[in-house]
């Protein structure tokens, strides 16, 4: 149903360009790329950019059903579609069985998730159900029977008419009108969106059909040392007739490799005679699993999709891979021989884990290169000379202590926030005159270093989870006793 108003929004150009969410090719990827690009252009042009970020909060769940029925009405949607709407989303009553007795409520607004019982083969799990059904074909009553504890929704209406399969038509349903009886109104037929069961095999036992109507295509990728290929065999009357291969960039994956060589023996079927039966052979589940997916957000993915939609005598089947197949294994050997001498193709992306690697390098790059050649935090610098996408699990007390700003006499004297920096025993009161010298921090005491170790000093601590403690501990009992520690 969603796929039916999907589909006349789209037709009609109802949705707005900038709309990214639950549409074909568009993504949150595509989103913030778009966002991005708008922020360096008005940069580059010089003006400010302002970005407002909003999220409703519970959405789906406070959506009134009036506002739905009464856009769909003010727009030029379908009378099937609206009716078919207007149908589920009116007389919605939620009923809840308790200790007290029967609940029962109205529901106006919110997602109506379980009303969808007709397009499903099987009745949820918590419930059984049953349903009564007129003469021609059409539901008129459905009870549901629930269990204890459960919650459920009751319509006591007729709201959908089931016409049966047309085999001469390319449409898996139609459907006519929301109730029965309203035959006459205008209808509207929407292409279907699903393959044809036969189309994609996962069964091992159907790797190979020595027939001469049927044209079969072995496909396979590999990634070597060498580089990355991939290839496709076409095997006619058990003889070799034709095979494609080329090569990819050496950082493409294999699973690319697969299912770019999927794409391509596809686009190779698609142009073979209509009289012809294709059968196409894949060693990786995931890739026909993908290709097969009507939703699938990976670019060849669809393209194969959209390919096998319209030529149903195209047919995709899964080959265990080293099994022994023979015809497998020279089409793999076939992928691992490009992957030395094969020519290149570059329409295949790059992917994504690839690209994030490449940026988090080059940002790590000019990081360590900003924190090498910077003026300020030299001290931090000096014990965590490297800068890592890793935590330090630092905590405040532990910044206070090697970055030597907090209540320390020698750092506030610095910015005439105290008279002297020295502490009251007599001492310059730094960081490290309290971790070692003065007198009421002795319980945290640790080994005083030389001079010329101080900093590799630091560094040990910084790295000692038992030291740090220690540290912690002297900054909780400075913040807390500042008087002790004020000059004399």
């Amino acid at each position: 149903m969603t796929q039916r108003l999907t589909y006349h929004l789209e037709s009609t150009n109802s949705l707005n360009d900038r709309q990214h969410g639950f549409r074909e090719g568009k993504s949150v990827d595509t989103a913030i790329n778009e966002t991005l690009s708008k922020i360096k252009t008005a940069r580059r042009d010089g003006k400010h950019v302002l970005v407002l970020s909003f999220d409703i909060k519970g959405a789906f769940d406070n959506l009134q059903h009036r506002a739905i029925l009464k856009s769909l009405d003010a727009s030029a949607c379908p009378v099937n579609i609206n009716r078919l709407f207007h149908s589920l989303l009116q007389n919605i009553k939620v009923t809840l069985l308790t200790p007290q007795g029967r609940a029962t409520k109205d529901q106006k607004y919110g997602c109506p998730q379980e009303e969808t019982f007709f397009y499903s083969k099987a009745i949820p799990t918590p419930y059984i159900g049953s349903l009564s059904h007129h003469h021609n074909g059409s539901v008129t009553n459905y009870t549901r029977h629930p269990t204890l504890t459960h919650a459920i929704t009751v319509r006591s209406q007729v709201f959908i008419n089931f016409a049966p399969k047309n085999p001469s038509s390319p449409y898996h349903y139609r459907y006519p009108t929301a109730r029965s009886g309203d035959e006459g109104n205008r209808l509207v037929h929407y292409p279907s969106e699903h393959l044809k069961p036969n189309q994609i095999s996962f069964e091992d036992k159907e790797a190979y059909i020595a027939r001469k109507d049927i044209l079969n295509i072995f496909t396979d990728g590999s990634k070597t040392e060498h580089g990355v290929g991939f290839d496709f065999c076409v095997l006619t009357n058990d003889i070799w007739a034709y095979q494609w291969s080329s090569k990819l960039n050496d950082n493409n994956t294999v699973f690319q490799t697969e299912l770019t060589a999927l794409h391509e023996a596809v686009i190779c079927a698609s142009h073979l005679p209509n009289h012809n039966t294709s059968k196409i052979h894949v060693d990786n589940r995931e890739s026909i699993m993908l290709s097969s997916n009507s939703k699938s957000t990976n670019e060849t993915a669809r393209k194969i999709f959209k390919i096998l939609l319209t030529n149903p005598r195209i047919k995709v089947s899964w080959v265990k891979a080293h099994a022994g197949n023979i015809r497998n294994e020279r089409a793999d050997q076939f992928a691992k021989d490009v992957t030395q001498h094969g020519q290149p193709v570059s329409h295949t992306k790059l992917p994504k884990p690839h690209i994030n690697g490449l940026l988090r390098k080059r940002m790590l790059e000019e990081w360590q290169t900003s924190w090498k050649n910077g003026v300020t935090g030299r001290k931090i610098y000096n014990i965590l000379p490297s800068v890592s996408l890793c935590p330090t699990n630092w905590i405040r007390e532990d910044v206070i202590f090697f970055s030597q700003h907090g209540p320390f006499p020698a750092y506030l004297k610095r910015f005439h926030l105290s008279d002297s920096d020295y502490c009251s025993c007599g001492g310059i009161g730094k960081a490290l005159h309290y971790a070692t010298d003065f007198i009421y921090t002795v319980y945290w005491h640790m080994r005083k270093p030389a001079p010329n170790f101080e900093q590799e000093w630091l560094k040990r601590v910084a790295n000692n989870l038992v030291s740090r403690q220690k540290i912690r501990g002297i900054i909780k009992f400075i913040s807390e006793n500042r008087d002790l520690f004020r000059p004399p």
